[in-house]
């Protein structure tokens, strides 16, 4: 047995230690970083599959730097068509004059910050940007130095496989020149036919139009998020922020959202959109937003608000009028109950009443039909003053009746009649419940004598508040 120290190494040659010390190309040489053999090729080490391990070949692959006109491909007459890799914007109003830049598939334009990464064009009537597939934009400004220039033209083909994408970020874009002055007849320019947009924290300024949108957007939608639009439509220029192509209509399956804040002058518009642009109930979403200025904020449906209606869903807006689903109605005269049998339940008639408020809701006759898809946590509201034969027993209560007719007591309230409309002392009760609805449930308010066969009469100023919960 021998022990650690008596262990000698194997003695090797002059010419093996050559060897190991300076190995000649395509040697076999254990790698102590890798711990493999590689092959070595006289400066560096290597798989034996000849491919370097420093630097990755894609981090200068996919990004192409870009200081001046010249590093973006060459133009095929006036359109430079980018290749599938992010342009990095190194350049302070890099001049694209006479120029279009058209994204390809997987093509984007990066900036390294606002004011310190910037587009401009002096082209008067030109367009900037082009796209048929997707287009992505971060980090960039992007002054439209002359008149009539156009930001985008986005028009979809429906061939990508993973659907066509506006994505734009971080952007403010100026309808102004190099020495400041507003140019006239700018516009953001059109999206159609692609499957999803987004635009997250822009600023927009001097545009004498905005974005048009048109198509059919297959499981697609629009969500713009704390945009900021100032001095829209000045100099006496005209037009709208968000709104439909007349001639080929936006049709959204998905929703259109937006939280911006929009400064609209003259006969200018924020948002004009069709009732038809919404497939389901609750798309048109304006909502923590804020409109200002002598413009029209959003355009009325057949002569009233869109957020009376099913499609729209507007709430904590400033400027806006915001919606909730619900209805409040309140009687403007006595209606007397004829109660022919004593336990009998009546319907009461409102024969004439004040309606406010009537929101994914129709009203007739002091019925309430619930004319949405969504379901709606709801809660009700109702105040009655009622008089008759003084010390009857009288029960109010709460009905919903869905589709198929069937009826469900939400509630029942008890009191006692006091007295006759003519003796002054009507009985008061308050009677608050809450209720699941879908769509063409209905909510109407009975009453009954349970002491005998004693009319009664519901005050003026009976009212009945639906809300959301």
């Amino acid at each position: 047995m021998k022990f650690i120290g008596d262990l000698v190494p194997p003695k090797i040659t002059s010419a093996e230690r050559d060897a190991i010390s300076n190995p000649v190309s395509g040697a076999l040489i254990f790698n102590t970083t890798t711990n493999g053999l590689e092959a070595f090729n006289g400066t560096a080490w290597n798989e034996s599959s000849g491919t370097p391990l420093f630097p990755p070949n894609f981090l200068y692959n996919n990004v192409k730097v870009v200081q001046t006109l010249a590093d973006f491909p060459a133009p095929i007459g006036n359109e430079i068509f980018l290749e599938d890799k992010t342009y990095l914007i190194d350049a302070i109003k890099l001049d694209i004059t006479g120029y279009c830049l058209v994204f390809g598939q997987r093509s984007a334009i990066q900036g390294f910050n606002q004011n310190v990464s910037s587009i401009q064009s002096f082209e008067n009537g030109g367009l900037m940007f082009k796209s048929t597939t997707n287009l992505f934009m971060n980090d960039v400004e992007v002054y439209l130095s002359a008149p009539n220039l156009t930001l985008f033209d986005h028009q979809g083909d429906g061939t990508t496989p993973e659907g066509e994408s506006f994505e734009i970020n971080k952007m403010a874009v100026y309808c102004q020149d190099d020495a400041g002055v507003f140019q006239t007849g700018c516009k953001a320019g059109l999206i159609k036919d692609i499957r999803q947009g987004f635009m997250g924290t822009q600023f927009f300024l001097g545009f004498a139009d905005g974005f048009r949108f048109s198509g059919t957007w297959t499981n697609g939608g629009m969500r713009i998020t704390d945009t900021l639009w100032r001095a829209f439509a000045i100099m006496g220029q005209t037009g709208k922020v968000y709104y439909s192509d007349a001639t080929t209509p936006v049709i959204f399956e998905s929703r259109f959202s937006s939280n911006a804040n929009i400064e609209v002058n003259g006969s200018s518009v924020a948002y004009d959109f069709p009732q038809s642009s919404f497939t389901f109930d609750g798309q048109y979403q304006l909502q923590n937003g804020n409109v200002s200025g002598s413009g029209t904020f959003v355009s009325l449906w057949s002569g009233l608000d869109p957020s009376t209606y099913p499609e729209a869903n507007f709430k904590d807006n400033t400027g806006i009028t915001n919606s909730f689903a619900g209805v409040e109605w309140i009687s403007t005269t006595d209606n007397l109950v004829s109660i022919a049998t004593q336990n009998v339940w009546y319907k009461i008639p409102v024969s004439a009443a004040t309606v406010k408020d009537a929101t994914w809701v129709t009203y007739a006759n002091g019925e309430v039909t619930y004319d949405s898809d969504n379901v709606l946590d709801a809660s009700t509201i109702t105040r009655i003053s009622a008089v008759g034969k003084s010390n009857d027993i009288v029960e109010i209560k709460i009905v919903k009746e869905d589709a198929l007719a069937v009826q469900t007591d939400l509630i029942v309230a008890t009191i006692t009649i006091q007295g006759s409309a003519s003796q002054g002392r009507a009985e008061n009760v308050t009677i608050p419940t809450t209720a699941m609805l879908t769509k063409d449930d209905k909510l109407s308010v009975w009453v009954r004598n349970t002491s005998g066969t004693t009319d009664v009469t519901i005050l003026e100023g009976a009212n009945f508040i639906l809300g959301q919960k």
